[in-house]
Formats: structure tokens, C-alpha cells, sequence
């Protein structure tokens, strides 16, 4: 996991759990803010979104 401290970890572990399929519609609906956290400039402005760019594979 490439970023700056752990501000990518909340998004990590929802997209996991997403991919495991052990999230319901209403459970990812609530985690979403934490899935593409918003990614804000010095000022506050909202200049871009994380967003967890993986694939789970079997081992």
C-alpha cells in the first residue's frame, strides 16, 4: 500500500471487503465516504479522490 501515513487504510479494507463479497448494498452504502475518501488541497478544497486500485487474487 503506496501512500502518505495510513489515510488510504479505511478505503483498503472496505474494497476488500467488497471484493469478498461480505458487504450488503446497505453496508457499502454506508461505508462509502470511506471507500473514495476526498483528497483536499492546503486551502480545503476538494481536488481529487482516493481511490484503492486492486485486484484480490487466490493464493
Amino acid at each position: 500500500m503506496e501512500d502518505v501515513g495510513a489515510r488510504a487504510a479505511p478505503a483498503v479494507v472496505v474494497e476488500t471487503l467488497r471484493q469478498l463479497g461480505l458487504l450488503s448494498g446497505a453496508q457499502a452504502e454506508a461505508l462509502a465516504d470511506h471507500a473514495r475518501p476526498l483528497v483536499r488541497n492546503y486551502r480545503g478544497e476538494i481536488v481529487g479522490e482516493g481511490r484503492p486500485m486492486f485486484q484480490l487474487s487466490r493464493a
